[in-house]
């Protein structure tokens, strides 16, 4: 006669990953990546995390092995739940894009004042434009009547900084021309 033995089950874990983004912007250089909602379906033991990466990037300082941790770049992060008392574990990935589009800005040339020529016309008319796209003039001869044209006219000499600001992605680029 053979005496049985009696045999527990436990459920793996259940890790879950959550964050307010997925996607880091010029805006957006930090995402938290929450894996407090994973689930212990075994009911006894506690969690154990271990977070890992084979192309993101760990904010400096991040602990690996905490319930959230801090990205600052894109990629794939894994998420591996272990029950303590079981030794039972499941990963779950996430991804995380990034959306830094180059912007083109283009100040045109350099301008020269004469007597002959008191007034010159900066020309940002090649840098990107769009309905997501702000674009900015900061120097001597600007005012904000004229701080928001593509081409404003100025009659002073000086460093004209043209800036472009994506209004989607927070980035904000800058080139500069020369009136004499």
């Amino acid at each position: 006669q053979t005496v049985g033995q009696s045999v527990i089950w436990y459920e793996a874990p259940e890790p879950n990953i959550t964050s307010a983004n997925k996607t880091l912007t010029c805006a957006i250089t930090e995402i938290e990546l929450d894996g407090s909602s994973s689930i212990n379906k075994a009911g006894v033991g506690i969690l154990i995390y271990r977070w890992s990466t084979t192309n993101g990037t760990f904010e400096a300082g991040t602990d690996p092995t905490r319930n959230k941790v801090n990205i600052i770049g894109p990629g794939t992060y894994v998420l591996t739940i272990t029950n303590s008392i079981t030794g039972c574990e499941e990963s779950f990935t996430y991804i995380i894009d990034e959306n830094k589009p180059p912007q083109n800005v283009d100040p045109g040339e350099n301008q020269v004042l004469t007597c002959d020529q008191i007034s010159v016309q900066l020309d940002g008319s090649k840098s990107d434009t769009g309905p997501d796209i702000q674009i900015t003039w900061q120097g001597p001869g600007i005012s904000a009547s004229n701080e928001k044209n593509i081409q404003p006219i100025v009659n002073q000499p000086g460093i004209y900084v043209l800036t472009i600001t994506n209004t989607s992605t927070g980035c904000i680029y800058n080139a500069q021309v020369e009136v004499l």
